[in-house]
């Protein structure tokens, strides 16, 4: 029975560690994800500065070309320039809940240290279950001993009775 246990408990800590494996790449794959909202927001940041570009290129317009196409054309820009500033919340929303994910990460791996320490502590209770399994094994073996002294000292007394028997 005690090694049916200590068996389980070799199987749970093997669980567990392969658990704490898994979290370890979670938490290397959100560290992947924060770099890549980064550098997302990095382009964007970009992708605004050129909008602005864009923005003083359609003011030098303005003096070149015909001033309806220029209306159009700083229309347009700023439909740019408001997209990219949904953009950019976005990426910022998207950063926040990656912080959030990192937050969950680092909650399951301290759950997986707690439930391997458990697990270690279960290991051991296991293994005093089995020592004093061995000793009740011990003291059955010395039970059955004295049951035999017991049986013999019955036939000894069972021959003096018969013998001194008239």
């Amino acid at each position: 029975m005690a090694a049916k246990f200590l068996f389980l408990g070799k199987i749970l800590a093997f669980l567990v560690k392969i658990l704490a494996f898994l979290v370890k790449i979670l938490a290397f794959l959100v560290k992947i994800l924060a770099f890549l909202v980064k550098i997302l927001a990095f382009l964007v940041k970009i992708l605004a500065f050129l909008v602005k570009i864009l923005a003083f290129l359609v003011k030098i317009l303005a003096f070149l070309i015909l001033a309806f196409l220029v209306k159009i054309l700083a229309f347009l820009v700023k439909i740019l320039a408001f997209l990219v500033k949904i953009l950019a919340f976005l990426v910022k929303i998207l950063a926040f809940l990656v912080k959030i994910l990192a937050f969950l990460v680092k909650i399951l791996a301290f759950l997986v240290k707690i439930l391997a320490f458990l697990v270690k502590i279960l290991a051991f209770l296991v293994k005093i279950l089995a020592f004093l399994v061995k000793i009740l094994a011990f003291l059955v073996k010395i039970l059955a001993f004295l049951v035999k002294i017991l049986a013999f000292l019955g036939k000894i007394s069972a021959f003096l009775v018969k013998s001194y028997s008239p």
